[in-house]
Order: C-alpha cells, then sequence, then structure tokens
C-alpha cells in the first residue's frame, strides 16, 4: 500500500477525527442537558472537555472505521474511499452523540443526505435515482412509523432524527438496501436489550434506548457490502 493511499493518511488522521468526535459528543450532551433542564440559567455553563474516555472511544470507532473500509475495497478509487470515510466517521460521530445525549443533530445528518447524492451524481449518474428514493423512502417510513406510534400511544416514540439518519443511509446505498439497514438495526437492537437484561442492567419499559447506533453501524456494513 503506498504512502500516498487514501488509507494510509485516514489512518493518520484518525486520531484527531476522534478527538473531534468526542468534543462534538461532549458539547451535544451538555446541550441536551441544559435543554432538558426545568430552570435555564441566563448565563450558559462552559462545556466540560472530553473524558479519555470519550477521546479513546472516538479514536477507536475513527480507526475501525478506516480498517474496515480498508479491508473491504480497493484503495484506487480516491472519490469511493474518500466517501466510505466521510461517511463512516459521520456515523461514528452520530453514534456517539446519540449515545451521550440521545441527539441525532441535523448538522450532521442533512450534509450526509446531500453527500449520498453528490457522491452518485458524480461516480455512477445511473443510481442517483435509487439514491433519491432511498433517501425519500428512509426518511419517510421512519417518520410513518413515529407518527403511528405517537397516534396510538399519545406520545413521542422516536425522534425525527432517526428518520433524518435512514434518509442518509438511503442516499448512499439505495432504496433497495433500506430493508436489511432496518432489520439489522432493529435486530442489534433486540440483541442489545436482551443482553442489558440478563445483566441485570435494564432497561425497563419506560426507558429511551438510542436508535442511532444501531442504525449507523447497520448503515456502515450496508456500504461495506456495496463496494
Amino acid at each position: 500500500m503506498p504512502f500516498a493511499s487514501p488509507y494510509v493518511i485516514a489512518f493518520m488522521l484518525s486520531p484527531f477525527a476522534g478527538l473531534v468526535i468526542a468534543r462534538l459528543a461532549t458539547s451535544w450532551s451538555a446541550e441536551a442537558v441544559t435543554a432538558q433542564s426545568p430552570v435555564s440559567s441566563p448565563v450558559s455553563s462552559p462545556v466540560s472537555s472530553p473524558s479519555w474516555l470519550d477521546r479513546a472511544a472516538g479514536a477507536a470507532l475513527c480507526l475501525g472505521v478506516a480498517g474496515s473500509a480498508f479491508l473491504a475495497g480497493p484503495d484506487d478509487a480516491w472519490l469511493r474511499v474518500i466517501a466510505g470515510l466521510s461517511l463512516g466517521w459521520a456515523l461514528a460521530a452520530l453514534a456517539l452523540i446519540d449515545l451521550r445525549s440521545m441527539i441525532l443533530p441535523d448538522v450532521i445528518t442533512l450534509p450526509l443526505v446531500a453527500a449520498g447524492l453528490a457522491f452518485w451524481a458524480l461516480m455512477e449518474p445511473s443510481r442517483l435515482p435509487a439514491a433519491a428514493l432511498g433517501a425519500g423512502g428512509g426518511y419517510l417510513v421512519l417518520w410513518g412509523l413515529a407518527a403511528l406510534y405517537q397516534r396510538l400511544r399519545g406520545e413521542a416514540g422516536m425522534g425525527l432524527g432517526d428518520a433524518k439518519l435512514l434518509a442518509a443511509g438511503g442516499a448512499f446505498l439505495g432504496w433497495q438496501a433500506l430493508p436489511a439497514v432496518l432489520a439489522g438495526a432493529g435486530w442489534l437492537g433486540l440483541f442489545w436489550v436482551l443482553f442489558r437484561r440478563w445483566r441485570g442492567g435494564g432497561p425497563g419499559r419506560e426507558d429511551r434506548i438510542p436508535f442511532g447506533p444501531f442504525l449507523a453501524l447497520s448503515i456502515w456494513a450496508g456500504w461495506l457490502a456495496l463496494i
């Protein structure tokens, strides 16, 4: 693998990308706590620095993305490699942020949708219609499920951040991959809940469960299978 390979550059940049992800996760977590606080302070409190565990998790996620992309795909298609690494690192950031704050910020999910459509427009224009259908269909599927749940239960069961994340997955993978992505995320979430209950740590029926990490992992698995 030559030194100029995008994967070599990605491995070198992964620790720094992990630090950025850890900072974002800490920042959004603090903002989420402030927004949910019943008493709002006129002076915003400073955001604490990421812990060593956050930094290590961010770096490990970014290195894992680069490593899995290197093992799965070629290193000579620069546009495909850069698009994949950008997708993977964005998914890593969204997963860590959702774990910390139960938020999937629009500032990441929406540009990711546009990036997926732009990638196919440049790389393989014939796949752009499938990508556009994937983006629209992905959003509508989870938006519809969230609306149905709220109508039946009278409370929100899923945030629209998950719908926007699935739209990004559909933009990169096409509408054909949406059933597999949803099934994979659902099974991952179910296994995680069963494992937690087996260990005696919940979650209970009333506890909120971040769906973003499972969705992000399923989308990334779909991308690795695609390339």
